[in-house]
């Protein structure tokens, strides 16, 4: 299931989050759509679309770009929410104009190592303890009441432990590893939106990676600064795409 929006302009495909749909991206879709072509997907086992027995990184960016392509949206710019790694590999992977994060760093080696930790207890009561925290951390109430409906967690563990499987699977610093290559290898503009700082010295971190990388903090709270300014968001994405188009 996608949502497809506006007849004319350049394309943005937007990507959502784990335990979420394209739903999330309604307000940015209705706005972006006066002057551009945005395409917002359902991940597999999210929203409309069916789940897999395996959940494939690189296997899902090929779909995503597949779509693309019969849609025929040249080389859009990737907008993924919580996101990141699917972004970057889509852009190591496909043709991008650029590529946009929205709150999630690049560093996931705390979060693939209390996955490993916690992975024998994901069973039953166990797994609805780590959504509930998770969810929690995002601070839902953050979000303003009109859009609240469209960041509706749907925690499933078989989907969830599914699309870890490379976070449990492979070692955290190897996985790293692979990030960061993928980062280093960016050669499209790329923005990193967050709600607060993920770390003191994240910026220059960032950086080292990504010697380009525009880094927009909005000082707002929650897991999703797009939903808590919508218009701030949406010009933010402008003028990423204008600069991102400007360097092709």
């Amino acid at each position: 299931m996608f949502q497809g929006a506006g007849t004319s302009g350049r394309p943005v495909l937007l990507i959502h989050g784990m335990m979420f749909d394209h739903m999330m991206w309604r307000p940015i879709v209705d706005d972006l759509a006066r002057d551009h072509r945005v395409l917002a997907v359902d991940l597999p086992g999210h929203g409309a679309c069916p789940a897999r027995p395996h959940y494939v990184w690189n296997d899902i960016v090929d779909d995503l770009a597949a779509l693309v392509s019969h849609l025929q949206l040249d080389a859009p710019v990737v907008v993924g929410h919580s996101a990141a790694v699917l972004a970057l590999l889509y852009a190591g992977r496909h043709p991008v104009s650029g590529v946009a994060n929205v709150d999630q760093p690049l560093d996931i080696r705390g979060l693939a190592t209390r996955l490993r930790q916690a992975a024998p207890g994901l069973t039953g009561e166990g797994f609805n303890r780590l959504a509930d925290a998770l969810i929690a951390s995002m601070d839902l109430a953050a979000v303003p009441e009109p859009y609240r409906a469209y960041v509706e967690p749907h925690p499933d563990r078989a989907t969830y432990l599914g699309w870890q499987q490379e976070l449990l699977g492979l070692d955290p610093d190897r996985l790293q590893a692979r990030i960061e290559s993928a980062a280093r290898a960016i050669r499209s503009p790329y923005l990193a939106v967050f709600s607060r700082q993920p770390w003191s010295g994240h910026d220059e971190w960032l950086r080292n990676l990504i010697p380009t990388a525009e880094i927009e903090v909005y000082g707002n709270q929650g897991h999703f600064p797009h939903l808590a300014d919508v218009a701030r968001f949406t010009t933010s994405i402008r003028r990423f795409e204008r600069r991102s188009y400007e360097h092709r």
